[in-house]
């Protein structure tokens, strides 16, 4: 996570700094620099707001049982090639936002943890990956003189840190999904059990 952080924090400064200290070098006025800062602001609170809306989405369109959300077919050989499992623990987490955190599990076999763990996994990998074209939308509210200094090095920057975290939560759906069947078919095998032994 603190890598992660510090990545996060680095992007962001070698981004205004180009358009502080760089601009003045190709005969443009230093407070194009200011731009620079400006659409750091624009491209947080544009995250924030998105963030804000998505969640306010039906939470049947991103639960356990929605197919579009499964994964595809060589989905998880793409991750194995990027070796998200090695990293992806290094992303922080953002479940305080929505009052949940999957380290807190009350009961290792809790089917209701399994189905909100995958809940809130959709919701952010649909908030990621439209986040990271978003951020190319900036790119329209910069001058054409200063859009290859400024504009499409952070939307880059913004696109990288908003896949990784994608990548990271598609990756976790499979598996929970597989988890969550095995203890659905579990219970429903209990319950036949229960059924056949009270006749």
């Amino acid at each position: 996570m603190v890598g992660y952080i510090i990545a996060c924090t680095i992007a962001t400064i070698i981004c205004t700094l180009l358009g502080v200290f760089i601009c003045p070098l190709m005969d443009l006025d230093w407070k194009w620099g200011l731009m620079a800062i400006a659409m750091l602001v624009v491209l947080f609170v544009a995250d924030a707001i998105l963030a804000t809306l998505i969640r306010k989405l039906p939470e049947k369109w991103f639960d356990a049982n929605n197919k579009y959300f499964d994964e595809r077919k060589g989905e998880r050989k793409i991750y194995e090639f990027l070796g998200v499992k090695k990293w992806k623990d290094k992303i922080p987490e953002l479940g305080g936002f929505t009052d949940f955190h999957k380290d807190k599990i009350y009961e290792p076999n809790c089917i209701e943890f399994y189905e909100r763990f995958i809940l809130e996994s959709n919701y952010g990998s649909v908030l990621h990956i439209i986040s990271a074209f978003i951020g190319y939308l900036i790119i329209f509210m910069a001058p054409l003189k200063t859009c290859y200094l400024m504009a499409i090095p952070m939307a880059t920057v913004n696109f990288v840190l908003c896949m990784l975290p994608y990548f990271a939560l598609r990756y976790n759906v499979g598996k929970l999904k597989r988890v969550l069947n095995n203890l659905k078919k579990k219970r429903d095998r209990e319950n036949m059990k229960n059924t056949n032994e009270n006749e």
